[in-house]
C-alpha cells in the first residue's frame, strides 16, 4: 500500500493508454525470457504514468504501444553474466536513467528497494514542495556540521520510512527534506523551505 503522500503525487500524473498486463506477460514469454510476478505486478499497477523530470520524462511500463526508447510491444530484457539475475526495462525513457527492475524487484534507476519506494521518495518531494516555498539544498549546505547534527537530533524522529530502505534514509519536518546515504551515512540531496 502507498502512503497518501504518495498517492496525492501519482494523482497528479497523466496516465496514458498501455499495454494490458497479460499482452505484456505473452510478450515477455514470447520473446524467450523469464517473467517473474515482480514485473507484472509492476506493469498492472504503473504502466501508462508519465513522470517528468526537468526536460525529460519517463513512461512507465514493460512494454509500449509507441514508445520513443525502446521497440513497439516489444520489451527490453537482459541477464547478468553467469548468474540467474535478470533485468527489465520498466520505463520508455532514455537508457542513463537505468529504469530497470530486477528479477526480485529492485529498481535499479534510485537505486530503491522496489519501485514503491521510487514512488514513495517522489510523493516526499512533491507533498514537501506544495508547502511553501522552497529551494535544493547545496552540496556546501548538506556538509555543514549544522545540518548534520540536526538531522542527528530532530530529523531522526521525522523518519519517512515508506521513503527508506537500505540505499537512501528520508528525513522531512516542516523545515526540512533530507536524503541520507545507506552506504555513506552522508546528506547526499535535500531542501529547504523558504521563510
Amino acid at each position: 500500500m502507498l502512503s497518501r503522500r504518495a498517492n496525492r503525487f501519482l494523482e497528479t500524473l497523466e496516465r496514458r493508454p498501455c499495454i494490458a498486463t497479460s499482452d505484456v506477460e505473452a510478450i515477455i514469454l514470447d520473446q524467450g525470457y523469464p517473467c517473474y510476478p515482480c514485473w507484472l505486478e509492476f506493469h498492472e499497477r504503473y504502466a501508462g504514468y508519465l513522470e517528468v523530470f526537468g526536460r525529460d520524462s519517463a513512461i512507465w511500463g514493460l512494454a509500449h504501444l509507441s514508445p520513443q526508447w525502446l521497440l513497439p510491444r516489444k520489451v527490453d530484457v537482459d541477464q547478468e553474466t553467469n548468474e540467474d539475475v535478470w533485468y527489465i526495462t520498466c520505463a520508455d525513457v532514455h537508457p542513463s536513467y537505468n529504469y530497470r527492475l530486477d528479477n526480485k524487484g529492485e529498481f535499479l534507476g534510485g537505486p530503491a528497494a522496489n519501485f514503491d519506494i521510487h514512488v514513495e521518495r517522489a510523493g516526499a518531494f512533491f507533498d514537501f514542495q506544495q508547502n511553501g516555498h522552497c529551494r535544493p539544498l547545496t552540496s556546501g549546505e548538506l556538509r555543514t556540521p549544522q545540518l548534520r547534527e540536526m538531522v542527528g537530533r530532530a530529523l531522526r524522529v521525522d523518519l519517512v520510512a515508506e521513503a527508506s530502505d537500505k540505499f537512501f534514509t528520508y528525513y522531512m519536518n516542516d523545515t526540512h527534506l533530507v536524503v541520507e546515504s545507506g552506504k555513506t551515512q552522508a546528506l547526499v540531496r535535500g531542501m529547504i523551505r523558504i521563510p
